[in-house]
């Protein structure tokens, strides 16, 4: 299918609901989803906050909801309250997703909204997402996935329609080692030095446990130039500079 068949079949997808309810993160994803699914019905944007949330993801949300006019709730959640989440085994984002989806769908349910969609589509059907699972069984509709999007047909919507080509930004927890035990200054910490290292020139960053920074290849130019300053960064937030790295994603769970 052509892009154009695929918005045709998205439309036709979303077009069997009322009302939605959508998690919206800042990052490009869930900011199309937002403005493609708004076309076609009454949508509530819902974006989660706490210590697992980027200030500059919360940022773009925000940003992007008031210039879409779009009703958008923001719900604050302490994710140490969660079972399993501080434990970090290989099932915490599965716990997590469950926790956090399941207040989502709270909101929906108060919003009068009959759906929740999430912005997952072809290509995160190839990555470790053991937070998949807890969507589909709560019954969370994914109709990008339904629809047959990529990540490219997603980020070339988002150029056509001016929007963020931000990547999507897991959750700062998805920073640390599989088996490492979260605390709050952890990730306080990570978000931090990753803000600072926007300040500082570079799009995508991700500061993984065990000071490792990985970029994308305009960072990695970058980096040669910035080097003292982003070992800095590095050491002002508690962590010692071991490697820099091209991104790649799900890192934190190899063995």
């Amino acid at each position: 299918m052509d892009l154009k068949q695929k918005l045709d079949l998205f439309n036709e997808i979303i077009s069997k609901y009322d009302k939605a309810c959508i998690g919206l993160s800042g990052g490009a994803d869930s900011t199309l989803l937002c403005h493609l699914a708004s076309k076609v019905l009454p949508v509530t944007a819902v974006t989660l906050a706490g210590d697992m949330v980027a200030e500059d993801d919360l940022r773009q949300a925000k940003s992007f909801a008031q210039n879409d006019s779009l009703k958008h709730i923001i719900l604050n959640v302490d994710p140490f309250e969660i079972p399993g989440f501080a434990e970090n085994t290989s099932k915490r984002c599965y716990y997590c997703k469950k926790a956090l989806f399941s207040e989502i769908l709270r909101v929906a349910k108060e919003q009068g909204c009959d759906v929740v969609f999430d912005g997952t589509n072809r290509d995160d059907l190839g990555d470790f997402r053991p937070g998949m699972r807890a969507i589909e069984e709560l019954g969370v509709v994914s109709p990008f996935l339904e629809a047959g999007f990529t990540k490219a047909d997603i980020y070339e919507l988002n150029r056509q329609y001016n929007l963020t080509q931000k990547p999507a930004s897991a959750c700062l927890a998805s920073r640390i080692k599989t088996g490492t035990p979260i605390t709050r200054e952890a990730l306080k910490n990570i978000g931090k030095a990753e803000d600072e290292l926007r300040n500082l020139g570079f799009g995508l960053v991700r500061v993984r446990s065990g000071g490792v920074f990985e970029t994308d290849e305009a960072g990695l130019d970058l980096y040669k130039e910035k080097k003292d300053a982003v070992k800095e960064i590095f050491n002002q937030n508690g962590f010692e500079l071991s490697e820099v790295r091209p991104y790649r994603r799900g890192s934190m769970n190899e063995k």
